[in-house]
């Protein structure tokens, strides 16, 4: 669902564009992807090297071998509900790469 507000083109000649002010998503289902609950959690701890595994992350190192590891979901908007989501699909295993125009995250904070 998208919100459509109307701008002013040009002042002199009154005329209008629209613009999408607010963009509403929502997901129903995510197939594929089970909840890392009771069997399908891994118990075993984790030591390794946390900065090189998000390093390999963010630059989606292997993916050219394994296609697994390409992102499946695009995110527009590192803002606060672009994170959540974001997170949220890291906890289910599922590759997804976030984009925003601002260079750092949580830029549109920074400039309100």
């Amino acid at each position: 669902m998208a919100r459509l507000v109307p701008f002013p083109k040009r002042a002199d000649t009154g005329d209008l564009e629209w613009k999408a002010h607010v963009v509403f998503t929502n997901l129903d289902s995510l197939v594929g992807f089970p909840e890392k609950t009771g069997h399908l959690r891994n118990f075993e701890p984790v030591h390794s090297n946390w900065a090189s595994e998000r390093e390999s992350a963010a630059k989606f190192v292997g993916a050219e071998e394994d296609e697994s590891k390409n992102p499946t979901v695009l995110l527009i908007g590192a803002g606060q509900s672009g994170l959540a989501v974001a997170a949220r699909l890291k906890a289910l295993e599922v590759p997804a790469l976030v984009v925003d125009k601002n260079e750092r995250i949580g830029g549109s904070w920074r400039r309100r």
